[in-house]
């Protein structure tokens, strides 16, 4: 302000240069500062990046400029175009987006909004494989982007999406992906062979730990829960323990590899949450705190009985913890199986026939009462 107290004519000028020429640009009225000429103004021989270097040193290293001029165009776009757009809109967009290799390296500040690489090719390989991405790998990029943001990945997907009964296939341009196996995207028509090479039946080599081993065949499980397996030696070892109130060696511990055979499987990507509070499409997924299991958790035992009443016949669980170790940081993929008939190649020890069912562990797994 002025000794008068007023703003200098020259800034009172041009914020109202600054209003007309928004109000013509974007159709919107209001006061609009451009900090830039109101440097000019108040002090004609200082640029406006001096000003910011003196003020804040932090913003103008390479990745922070980058990063606030990225934030500021994904932020600033949308409402020139006078449809703002939400963060599960941005989101949805990348993911039903084919390739979004520009608007994706951005986001990771891999590029500028005007689409200069804003690090050198070395920093950029190095980057990207800290997040285990190769290069080219936009694909990889989106993955990473939605684990990130798991909440959103469930806003913008819809339950039927990502919930499908029986498969279809059928000839299309675009064939919706979702988290489930059988609903792929494909840039191109599929073929009659390709549609019935889709249709052919996994054949998964898997491992199942007991504390009673010695047989050599399974039978139908009596409750609807199927036979589970593990993709991991090391973890199916884990269950070959008796587990109560502790840990204890099992009467006749035996690690058992079979062949796993699915047509219809139901596929859940567990983004890392422990097997008695995994998230599930079309529901709020709400976290373990403090030990305490949310009321309407869904572990993996209560996906595989609604993948069974939906008429899948298995459930393939990846990226959870599922080790009886309640600390343990290993992810690992479950898979479950409805019928004993889908099991195949096992070694042979006795003749007794056992029956395995999946149990809780009642401790650090036991859901709280209803």
């Amino acid at each position: 302000l002025n000794q008068e107290g007023k703003l200098p004519g020259s800034l009172i000028k041009s914020y109202r240069l600054d209003r007309i020429a928004n109000s013509r640009e974007t159709g919107q009225t209001g006061w609009f500062i451009d900090y830039g000429k109101q440097v000019q103004n108040l002090a004609p021989a200082t640029r406006l990046s001096s000003v910011i270097n003196e003020l804040s040193p932090e913003l103008t290293s390479a990745d922070a400029r980058t990063r606030v001029s990225a934030e500021e165009k994904l932020k600033d776009a949308p409402s020139l175009l006078g449809s703002p757009e939400t963060p599960a809109d941005r989101l949805r967009r990348f993911y039903q987006t084919a390739l979004v290799p520009e608007s994706l390296e951005i986001e990771f500040g891999f590029r500028t909004p005007d689409g200069q690489p804003s690090l050198s090719q070395q920093e950029i390989k190095k980057r990207r494989a800290a997040e285990g991405i190769g290069n080219g790998d936009y694909e990889g990029l989106r993955r990473v982007l939605l684990k990130r943001n798991p909440e959103l990945l469930r806003e913008i997907l819809s339950p039927a999406a990502l919930t499908p009964g029986t498969p279809k296939y059928q000839k299309a341009k675009r064939i919706e992906r979702s988290m489930m196996r059988g609903v792929q995207y494909s840039p191109k028509t599929l073929t009659d062979e390709q549609m019935l090479q889709q249709k052919k039946p996994l054949n998964i080599k898997a491992f199942h730990g007991t504390p009673s081993g010695g047989f050599s065949s399974f039978k139908n499980p009596e409750n609807r829960l199927g036979v589970f397996f593990t993709d991991q030696k090391s973890i199916a070892q884990e269950y070959t323990r008796e587990r109560g109130l502790w840990l204890s060696p099992g009467k006749n511990p035996q690690v058992i590899e079979a062949s796993l055979k699915m047509s219809n499987p139901l596929e859940i990507d567990a983004l890392g949450a422990r097997n008695n509070n995994i998230p599930i499409p079309g529901k709020e997924w709400k976290p373990t705190v403090f030990g305490r299991v949310p009321k309407d958790s869904v572990s993996v035992e209560d996906a595989a009985q609604m993948a069974f009443e939906q008429g899948y016949d298995g459930l393939i669980v990846k990226n959870v913890k599922d080790s009886v170790y309640p600390d343990t940081k290993k992810n690992s993929t479950v898979y479950v199986v409805k019928s004993a008939d889908q099991i195949s190649g096992i070694g042979t020890t006795k003749d007794a026939e056992i029956n395995l069912e999946r149990e809780l562990i009642k401790q650090d797994l036991k859901k709280p009462a209803q």
